[in-house]
Parts: C-alpha cells; sequence; structure tokens
C-alpha cells in the first residue's frame, strides 16, 4: 500500500483564516501606539511653546543680621528693612507690591490684611513700627480709621534722669524714649522674678534699641538687691561639705527617703542621676528644681558624692539616643559629634571635640567626667 507523504507545517484552511485574523489585529494595535505617541509629542511641542519660561530669581537670604536701631515707617521701608524689623521674606514682598498697587497702612491693624502675615511676626514688628501720617481722631474721623495703633505710636521726645531699671514704671521707660513693647517687655521681665545686676542688662530686653541702651546706661543706678532663694541655696551648698556615711551616687529611693526628704524628690533625685551618669559635685544638686534647702541639710548630713561611680560615654562608640539623653548634650550637639567622628573618623581627645564645637573650657570642665575616648 502506498502512503502519501505529510507536509510539515502544514495549517487547515482554518487555521490560516486565523492566523491572517491575529496579523491584522496585531498590524492596527501597533499603528494606533504609534498615532498616540505623535499625538502626545505634538501635545508636549504645542504647551512648550505656548508656557513662558520664567527666570529663576534666587530668594532672599533668611537670616537678617544687622539689627533695626531707630524705628522705621512701613509705608517708607524697603524690604530689606521690613525684615529686619522681623517679617518673612514673603510677607515683606507682599507688604511691597501692596503698596505699589496704591495701598497704605495707617496703624498695625491695617497690616493683619497682609496675605502671610501672622500674630507673632506682627507683635515683633510692633516694636519698630510707626505710623507718623495716621490722621487723629475727628468728627470727621469717628469710626477711628487711620488712627494710630496703641501699641506703637511715634517715638515722644525722650527725657533723661537717674533711673533703678529694677523699679521705674512703664511710663518711665517711655518718657526715657524706650518703645512701648520694649517698656512692656521690661515690666513683663521683672513681674517673672527678673533682676537688672549691671546696666548693660537692660540691653537684653527683647525690643531695647542698641544705640538707645547704651545711651541711657550713665543714668542707671541700681540699688543692692536681697539674695534670691535659690541664691540663698547655691551659697549654702557651697560653703556646707557633705559629710554622710551613703554615696549618693548608688543610694536608692528607700536610702534617700530615710535621710527625710519626701519621695517625690528622691526620686527626682535618681533619675537625674541616671540620666547624668552620676554626681562629682554637690552643686549638680542645685540642677534638680525641686531640691529645697530644707532638703539640702537633709542631705548634707546624710550622703558623700564618689565620683568614682560616675558612668561614662565613649565618644567614639555611643549611638544618637545615648548622647542626646545627657542633659548636658542638646540634640543638636549629638548629631553633630556622630557626624564628625563619621566624617573625620575616631576623636583622639576630647580637647579635638572642644575645638570643633569652640566649647568653653568651662562647659569642656563640666563634660569631661561624663565622656571617654
Amino acid at each position: 500500500m502506498r502512503v502519501k507523504p505529510t507536509r510539515a507545517f502544514e495549517f487547515s484552511s482554518r487555521e490560516r483564516v486565523s492566523f491572517w485574523v491575529l496579523i491584522c489585529i496585531l498590524t492596527c494595535s501597533l499603528a494606533s501606539i504609534i498615532w498616540m505617541h505623535s499625538r502626545d509629542s505634538e501635545v508636549v511641542i504645542l504647551y512648550e511653546k505656548e508656557i513662558p519660561v520664567l527666570p529663576v530669581v534666587d530668594p532672599q537670604p533668611e537670616d537678617i543680621s544687622e539689627p533695626l536701631t531707630a524705628p522705621v515707617d512701613p509705608n517708607k521701608a524697603n524690604l530689606n528693612t521690613l525684615r529686619r524689623a522681623g517679617l518673612s521674606g514673603k510677607v515683606a514682598s507682599n507688604i511691597m507690591r501692596y503698596r505699589e498697587k496704591g495701598g497704605s497702612f495707617r496703624s498695625l491693624k491695617d497690616m493683619e490684611k497682609i496675605y502671610g502675615m501672622t500674630e507673632e511676626m506682627l507683635d515683633k514688628a510692633s516694636t519698630w513700627f510707626v505710623f507718623p501720617d495716621a490722621k487723629p481722631r475727628t468728627p470727621d474721623n469717628r469710626s477711628g480709621v487711620g488712627e494710630p495703633d496703641e501699641r506703637m505710636t511715634a517715638v515722644q521726645p525722650a527725657e533723661r534722669f537717674l533711673f533703678d531699671p529694677n523699679t521705674l514704671d512703664r511710663e518711665g521707660w517711655i518718657r526715657l524714649g524706650v518703645p512701648e513693647k520694649a517698656a512692656t517687655n521690661v515690666i513683663r521681665y521683672r513681674e517673672k522674678g527678673g533682676l537688672f545686676r549691671k546696666p548693660e542688662d537692660i540691653g537684653k530686653i527683647y525690643g531695647m534699641p542698641d544705640q538707645l541702651a547704651a545711651e541711657l546706661q550713665p543714668y542707671i543706678q541700681i540699688e543692692a538687691q536681697p539674695a534670691r532663694a535659690d541664691e540663698k541655696l547655691h551659697s549654702e551648698v557651697s560653703a556646707v561639705a557633705l559629710n554622710g556615711n551613703t554615696d549618693l551616687n548608688v543610694a536608692d529611693a528607700a536610702t534617700l527617703i530615710d535621710c527625710g526628704i519626701n519621695k517625690n524628690t528622691a526620686w527626682d533625685i535618681i533619675n537625674y542621676r541616671d540620666r547624668l551618669g552620676g554626681f562629682y559635685t554637690a552643686s549638680q544638686l542645685l540642677e534638680i528644681k525641686q531640691l529645697d534647702s530644707l532638703d539640702w541639710q537633709l542631705l548634707s548630713s546624710c550622703v558623700f558624692i564618689d565620683a568614682k561611680q560616675i558612668r561614662t560615654m565613649s565618644i567614639n562608640t555611643a549611638g544618637y539616643a545615648e548622647l542626646a539623653n545627657h542633659p548636658y548634650l542638646s540634640d543638636r550637639l549629638a548629631r553633630a559629634i556622630i557626624q564628625y567622628r563619621d566624617s573625620t573618623g575616631r576623636y583622639r581627645s576630647t580637647d579635638e571635640m572642644a575645638r570643633a564645637y569652640r566649647m568653653s573650657p568651662a562647659y569642656l570642665e563640666k563634660l569631661k567626667f561624663y565622656l571617654r575616648l
């Protein structure tokens, strides 16, 4: 019987039809993709032609180093002066644009409408802003529009007389030519327990112009002030040595309570000791706010301090959490210590660390008890 030879890759008629249908579908899909891509390119080109290229403007630097020394009129001050008065770059720019369109300010209240202005910024600026062209209240101006803000008016003619900054009232400061906001800050400072111990201390008051502070110093007469409670305690700590039998660096809460102090104070001492790593001098107890004169008297006859018990940290291996948890190291300094050693290698001495961060000798002396290589 004769066998009919078969052909390789021979398809039936149905299979051939399916093959050509598939080819048509693929061809149409490819054509559609090519068309969509070319259309997107045209759209991109169109938009690129329509949108103008804007010039890049370098922003104004955020830190304005030179402080103001005299009041300014926000209707005339330039951008830099507005920044120096305490406003952000964005708000200062908005003020300039507002003035360019014919706007003006007659009081601090008028400035609240500037976009981006915050209460904090306005409070800072109120120390320096004056409105000399503001209209006073008259029968034709009953609404008070344009009336100067009560917090800051034009500077009155200054007087000069002897005064004690610890007793002079607000009106007296204003008579001296001090801006009203700064005069208020003086009173608040004293109400919170602040004292002026030397004439140059008045220059530390927020809003006090440097030049004015220098002019007033020859007229300052400060009477001797009674020692405050914390100063008395400091004197006691300095004068009396610890002569007890219990090492404060290893004592537990129960032992401290047995000395006569209350439970909360005992735990405050222990918690602070653990954060420090231990005490090296009695004066460190003054850093615990809850400790009073009576507690000190009780402790002085009950405990002593052995600095050998102090737990130290390695500045070459300690992690951020360990460094930042120490009361004498800020978060920022802890990060800086780690970044420095990561970039330059191991510290060779604690003095190298001190030089890197410009630490004062007194600060380094305090830290040395807790740091090692």
